[in-house]
């Protein structure tokens, strides 16, 4: 196994551990790591072994690197917004948007037909992956003005 993928396997477990803590301390060393563990996450994204707590996780902290990780996490996120799960589908379309990632404004606009609801989101304003992506079009479209 290389190192990288050692990384990622150690990455994504504590992403996608049952203890929420232990997922909060995986996102702080995100952040203080910044971009250079960005491969490391792009590599998690395209894990057949990931759960969905830890895809999830993982594009929060792709999400918390900023616009500098637009560009090299663009193909993995936009490859995420035709997942079968609608969770997975509406954190792809949040964290583009966290990114500013104006180049994805197309890949999301194809979702605004998606009204499937997301099952961990029922109580939310955008619990469907339409509502999602309106918010983040709407969002970037001001970011772009």
């Amino acid at each position: 196994m290389s190192a990288g993928s050692a990384r990622s396997l150690e990455l994504m477990k504590a992403l996608g551990s049952s203890d929420d803590q232990e997922r909060v301390r995986a996102l702080v060393d995100i952040k203080t790591e910044g971009i250079g563990v960005l491969p490391v996450l792009l590599e998690i994204l395209d894990r057949p072994d990931a759960t969905l707590v830890s895809l999830v996780w993982t594009m929060m902290g792709i999400g918390q690197l900023g616009p500098v990780a637009a560009v090299p996490a663009h193909p993995a996120l936009v490859r995420r917004l035709g997942a079968t799960s609608p969770t997975v589908r509406r954190v792809a379309i949040r964290t583009l948007g966290q990114l500013r990632d104006l180049t994805a404004i197309q890949d999301i606009a194809v979702l605004r037909s998606d009204n499937t609801q997301d099952p961990s989101a029922w109580f939310d304003d955008d619990c469907t992956v339409a509502q999602t992506a309106e918010l983040v079009l709407a969002e970037l479209s001001r970011t772009s003005a």
